[in-house]
């Protein structure tokens, strides 16, 4: 689950809570518009669900968001 996301300054913050927060490393850094995909504190366990409670940084790939978005105005045309 997401709690919070958070885009500024060409990062992107993210905070929420998982089965398997460290899996989400690879899952990030696997994906064509993130990069250097790190834990910004942390990982703790959430007491009332059981699952890993983190917060987690990634800088965003602008050349893979500017290609996406010239596929989504060639569509629109």
């Amino acid at each position: 689950w997401l709690f919070r996301v958070e885009v500024r300054d060409g990062k992107v913050n993210l905070q929420g809570t998982s089965s398997r927060a460290s899996a989400l490393i690879a899952e990030l850094e696997d994906s064509r518009f993130f990069e250097d995909v790190r834990f910004a504190s942390p990982v703790t366990q959430d007491g009332a669900s059981g699952r890993e409670r983190f917060h987690l940084s990634a800088g965003i790939v602008a050349s893979a968001i500017s290609s996406l978005a010239g596929a989504q105005s060639g569509r629109d045309s």
